[in-house]
């Protein structure tokens, strides 16, 4: 039996962190874009501009393009988000890449592209495009075409001719016909899984009934010229709005179930005084899309945030940004890959800040922001296609009540739960309606905990240095407790899980409490506290008491006061992604512990 579920559990870890097929066709069902199995497919991208000037795919004079594509492998993303200018299709097709480069007076970049990619030299700019996109499938990554601009220029501005529709630059029939040609000329490609139609719409002639005029006849043009991809369509106020689609929205069946909204976020997007604030702003604007009757996939298709960590203001929001991603589930694409341009602005090799690489094209710009990332990644529960009557949402241990549910904490530990055999609980434990119930047969199971603080800067269970641990756990149980809640620190997991008990003492000071663990509960003294807190776990489990696993603070400390640093998304001690590591950590380091469960509760927050 054991074995069969350490096999089931690992199968599941594969479903969860492995990378997403594009073998088959996207489509969107509800509020999830899934593939023709009905499994779900997150996008995880990042933006690799193509649009400005030269017409070029970024950094392809700094590396080699399949050296590039690589790195974006290495870093996980599954998709990347390539943007192309209308007039690359319309008016420049058959230029070559030599010549605007010539022409822009770029000889360092041409020297540089001859040295890294010397075929593309000699290719149009479209050939070069399509390049890019075949290096990038070729390396097992979805592409996301996204029409960033009419005139190849650095976008946006509201008077930059490229706005709205019917703009200097944007004439609403020549970014039709650019469309077509995209979707037709990609058609026969799978990595491309979707169109953009048309970045940041913006400008003093924005208005909504001009969007209901053109956007769906672009969404319908490049629907019919490639019924294959997802078609993607942005809001108004550069990509922040799309609430007047509350009034009057589209039916996605025109579409054949193709068709997905876009939003960007960034910290100058919204003006709130605090994070919650801001996501109630975003889902007022673009969240929404996904709640309610008729809910429909949203792909954040920008985010960003100075690098460097020089601006505090953006230090903030990519806090704040992480928190709602998380919560809500997003796919997404972060700005940028590049980590320097050709020209912009008119400045040669102009830095990029919020590029996910360096100048240099290869060393990463801010290595603890892409670890963080990770969390974001595919690995959600709704990859996993289980029909409702094995798990369903009424019936699995793990209610969505809390706000932020880590979803693969919940199917490693959750399948754990119905694999596991138990001796002495008919397990496992789930609801029928306001009641917490034994799932084999039925009958209600209350519990009648007690609390035992764990999460305090010893990160020890209080008293151990009193009395030995056996006796502790037996005198709950001759108070009739059926359930200890065990309260734990999440940097007990994420910063200090190689420490022991006895360095955290000595570095505490706490001689006198060292000497009574020494003569209570010698054994302790060389764990490191995740084996300490595992100790404890299985001493109560041995005595036939069940536990919730109560994730009670961030920082080692007494709780709790409202600017301890622990209250809430985003505080100093609240990192939201590596609160989602600890809680990955738990679930995974006693997914065998169901014996004596409770686990099933596993407290998120207080």
């Amino acid at each position: 039996m054991a074995v069969k579920s350490l096999q089931a559990i690992f199968l599941l870890s594969i479903l969860c962190f492995g990378v997403v097929s594009y073998s088959s066709l996207l489509s969107t069902q509800g509020r999830w874009i899934v593939d023709s199995t009905g499994r779900r497919v997150k996008l995880a991208c990042t933006t690799w501009a193509s649009h400005l000037e030269p017409m070029l795919a970024e950094g392809l004079h700094k590396k080699p393009l399949k050296d590039i594509v690589t790195k974006l492998v290495q870093l996980k993303f599954n998709c990347v988000r390539l943007t192309w200018a209308t007039y690359m299709f319309t008016r420049y097709g058959n230029m070559t890449v030599t010549k605007t480069l010539d022409n822009l007076h770029l000889a360092q970049a041409k020297q540089g592209i001859a040295q890294n990619n010397p075929a593309l030299l000699s290719m149009t700019h479209i050939q070069a495009f399509e390049a890019v996109v075949d290096e990038v499938g070729k390396q097992g990554i979805m592409v996301v075409l996204d029409n960033h601009v009419s005139n190849p220029k650095w976008c946006c501005a509201d008077e930059d001719g490229n706005g709205f529709f019917k703009d200097a630059d944007f004439d609403p029939t020549e970014w039709q016909f650019a469309l077509a040609n995209v979707a037709s000329r990609f058609s026969n490609k799978n990595q491309v899984v979707g169109m953009s139609l048309r970045n940041e719409l913006r400008g003093p002639r924005q208005n909504e009934d001009d969007w209901y005029n053109y956007v769906p006849a672009g969404a319908t043009v490049v629907h019919n010229a490639n019924p294959n991809v997802l078609v993607i369509l942005s809001g108004l106020n550069y990509a922040i709005d799309l609430s007047f689609l509350k009034k009057r929205s589209l039916d996605p069946s025109n579409w054949n179930n193709k068709l997905v909204y876009e939003a960007h976020w960034y910290p100058w997007s919204v003006h709130a005084d605090t994070c919650a604030d801001t996501i109630n702003v975003v889902y007022d604007h673009s969240l929404f899309l996904q709640d309610g009757d008729q809910p429909i996939p949203l792909f954040l298709s920008e985010f960003g945030f100075d690098q460097t960590g020089r601006t505090k203001a953006d230090n903030v929001f990519i806090n704040c940004f992480l928190t709602a991603a998380a919560k809500y589930d997003l796919s997404w694409s972060l700005w940028a890959l590049q980590g320097s341009y050709y020209i912009r602005d008119s400045k040669l090799d102009y830095e990029e800040v919020f590029g996910v690489l360096n100048a240099d094209w290869d060393t990463i710009r801010n290595p603890q922001f892409m670890k963080a990332l990770q969390m974001l990644h595919p690995y959600d529960s709704k990859t996993i296609k289980i029909s409702d009557n094995v798990i369903g949402t009424q019936n699995t241990l793990f209610v969505e009540a809390a706000a932020m549910a880590v979803k693969c904490f919940q199917d490693i530990f959750l399948l754990s739960v119905l694999c596991f055999g138990v001796a002495s609980y008919s397990l496992p434990l789930s609801t029928q309606g306001r009641w917490i119930v034994d799932s084999s047969s039925g009958r209600r199971v209350k519990l009648a905990c007690t609390c035992w603080p764990s999460h305090m800067k010893p990160m020890l269970a209080e008293g151990l240095h009193k009395k030995p641990l056996k006796d502790i756990v037996a005198k709950v149980v001759l108070q009739k407790f059926n359930c200890v809640r065990l309260t734990w620190a999440t940097y007990m997991l994420t910063r200090y899980s190689n420490n022991t008990v006895t360095q955290t003492f000595d570095n505490l000071h706490l001689a006198q409490a060292k000497q009574g663990i020494a003569q209570n509960n010698p054994a302790l003294l060389n764990m490191t506290h995740v084996q300490a807190f595992e100790a404890l776990v299985d001493e109560l489990g041995r005595q036939g008491l069940m536990v919730v696993l109560d994730n009670h603070v961030s920082n080692p400390k007494w709780f709790c006061a409202e600017e301890d640093g622990n209250g809430f998304f985003g505080d100093a001690d609240f990192n939201p992604l590596e609160w989602e590591r600890g809680l990955v950590a738990v679930a995974q380091q006693f997914s065998s512990k169901i014996r004596f469960i409770l686990y099933t509760a596993l407290s998120l927050f207080i």
